[in-house]
């Protein structure tokens, strides 16, 4: 195989790849990819490695979306200090 075509393999082998992570809505890998991928040539990991490396990046920024979706629906207070009505009590509530 020469150089050209086994450039043209990697590089259709990269655009699968992205494909599968868009399909599948890995965004995080999605993004990480291209400097992973880097990375691993460089460091000379291994198709595991470097796989662990991507999936590990992924699961954290879902773990992070979780956090961020439970605090949103557990309707605690917003950071920087609690929210407090300055207006006065109902005059129905006043008659009791």
């Amino acid at each position: 195989m020469t150089t050209t075509a086994a450039m043209n393999d990697a590089a259709a082998a990269y655009q699968r790849l992205r494909g599968h992570l868009a399909y599948l809505k890995l965004t995080a890998a999605a993004e990480a990819l291209p400097a992973l991928l880097d990375a691993a040539r460089d460091e000379q990991l291994t198709a595991l490695d470097a796989l662990e490396k991507l999936m590990g990046i992924e699961a954290e920024a879902t773990a992070a979306r979780k956090l961020t979706a439970r605090l949103h629906f557990a309707a605690l207070p917003a950071r920087g200090g609690s929210r407090t009505t300055t207006s006065p009590p109902s005059p129905a509530l006043m008659r009791r």
